[in-house]
């Protein structure tokens, strides 16, 4: 139990270093993370890239029907 707390105080301490270090407002990103519509929104929006085939990064959609993915 003390094992999986500790587990995400760490998890915790690494994303709050990682949004620091991309010069976003900490506080106000892990509210985000904490809220669970905010969440559940992030995981409909991964799984329906999923489906679209999307698995990269840049991806570039056109009229919602085809997109090219990759450096450009």
């Amino acid at each position: 139990m003390i094992e999986g707390i500790i587990g995400e105080a760490v998890k915790r301490v690494t994303v709050d270093a990682g949004i620091a270090s991309i010069g976003l407002e900490v506080i106000e990103a892990m509210k985000l993370l904490d809220d669970n519509k905010t969440r559940n929104n992030v995981l409909v929006q991964e799984q329906q890239r999923k489906q679209a085939g999307i698995s990269g990064m840049p991806t570039i959609v056109f009229n919602l029907e085809s997109a090219i993915s990759g450096y450009i």
